[in-house]
């Protein structure tokens, strides 16, 4: 089940990761999690993005 993780709760970025990086982590994720569940967090993601 995936964990949210609030704005309060982040102290600061310690680094970035370039985006093939970052691309083999959401692979690796989409691997281990319910595929569904991602698809709804990207698109609640990307709703916050565009408003």
């Amino acid at each position: 089940m995936p964990i949210k993780i609030e704005d309060p709760q982040l102290d600061r970025k310690i680094s970035s990761l370039p985006g093939n990086q970052l691309l083999e982590m959401y692979s690796e994720i989409y691997s281990i999690l319910n595929v569904e569940a991602l698809e709804k967090m990207a698109k609640k993601y990307k709703e916050k993005q565009t408003n």
